[in-house]
């Protein structure tokens, strides 16, 4: 959630989710509950997923021009940096807790 509302405070022309299940997700896709991990995949699967979702981006924007701002941890942006060109990891190098308790400290508006 509150990764959600980082996201929203940088006004950005688009959000979507990253899914280890499903890929590329909009806002407003309904999903069933699955508890699959990035981390739960093999080599060849994290290869499709990527590629699944550098397709699926490609649909909405341009992957070599627009800018893309992913607030997903190291597992999850690796295998894309190599589709993005103008990929920002703006928590780069925290581990999942710190990037929590940054966003919690920055964007909890409870």
């Amino acid at each position: 959630m509150h990764s959600l509302k980082f996201a929203q405070s940088l006004k950005p022309e688009a959000i979507y989710i990253l899914s280890a299940k499903h890929g590329l997700l909009k806002l407003n896709d309904v999903i069933s509950p699955y508890n699959v991990s990035i981390t739960d995949l093999g080599n060849v699967e994290i290869k499709e997923w990527a590629q699944k979702v550098l397709s699926d981006l490609s649909r909405f924007s341009s992957v070599t021009r627009d800018q893309f701002i992913i607030l997903a941890g190291k597992n999850y942006i690796d295998p894309l940096r190599y589709g993005i060109t103008n990929l920002l990891d703006l928590l780069e190098g925290l581990n999942y807790i710190d990037r929590v308790k940054i966003l919690k400290a920055q964007y909890d508006v409870t």
